[in-house]
Order: structure tokens, then C-alpha cells, then sequence
């Protein structure tokens, strides 16, 4: 955070997560539409809205990325956020 490489830290943290679906849930991760979104909360026990939500996130963010290459702070602590709390709502 205090670097202000949040566009950085938000790629490295989406290709984790991303990473962690593929390898986790067995989901391919090119397209994160609806079948992708109902999958993996199907899969992951956490919630449709609650994997949607993080979904949009991540996909607003690594569009942003890709033209502009800035992400805020506030974007980046959301993502976090999300991450973390889909990782607690994991087969709860």
C-alpha cells in the first residue's frame, strides 16, 4: 500500500486468486461470466451474491488495468477485502 503500486499489487492479487480457482475448483478462468460465477459458488460454498460481487470486482479491476493501468487505493483495499472474505466463507 504505501509504495502506491496498486495497479501491481491488484494484478499479482487477481492472478493468485485466479490461480487458486483453477487449480481449487478445477474452473477455467479466461471468462469470468455467469457459468463461471454460478460454478464456483456452487463449488466453493460461498454464496452466488457474495461470488459475484468479488467477480465484478476482480473484472472491473483487471479491465482497468489493462487501459489505464491505475487502480486507487480504495480499489485495492476492496479487493482485498474481497478476497479475504470469500476465503472465510468457504464451505461455512
Amino acid at each position: 500500500y504505501k509504495q502506491k503500486e496498486h495497479s501491481a499489487i491488484a494484478l499479482k492479487l487477481t492472478d493468485y486468486f485466479l490461480g487458486e480457482v483453477r487449480t481449487r475448483y478445477q474452473l477455467a478462468t479466461d471468462r469470468l461470466d455467469e457459468p463461471f460465477i454460478l460454478g464456483l459458488s456452487a463449488r466453493s460454498g460461498v454464496e452466488e451474491e457474495d461470488t459475484r460481487r468479488l467477480v465484478q470486482l476482480i473484472t472491473k479491476i483487471r479491465s482497468k488495468i489493462r487501459t489505464s493501468r491505475q487502480v486507487n487505493e480504495t480499489e485495492l483495499r476492496n479487493l482485498v477485502q474481497g478476497t479475504e472474505l470469500f476465503n472465510r466463507k468457504l464451505n461455512q
